[in-house]
């Protein structure tokens, strides 16, 4: 499995977005949106509300509020890696 880094941005500021693309195997570059769905499941659990997005759905991707706080965004971003680490486990 692998994840791409979360410096996958699009758009700059608030206004842009973070994305993990999660593929089965980094070599075939083959989508995966089945495990994009589990993230999000996984995340959702953990109180973070994660979207899916791309041509085939296989990024989660996360719009934070333009008022969020530095330590609600790390328990946002120790969510989204909880939840990576519960799916690729």
């Amino acid at each position: 499995m692998a994840v791409t880094p979360p410096a996958d941005r699009r758009g700059q500021g608030p206004r842009g977005d973070a994305r993990r693309r999660v593929r089965p195997d980094p070599g075939t570059k083959q989508p995966a949106p089945e495990l994009a769905t589990r993230v999000a499941a996984e995340a959702a659990q953990r109180g973070l509300l994660l979207l899916k997005a791309g041509t085939y759905s296989n990024c989660n991707r996360v719009l934070c509020p333009l008022v969020i706080t530095d330590s609600e965004l790390d328990e946002a971003l120790d969510a989204w890696e909880e939840a990576l680490d519960a799916v690729l486990a």
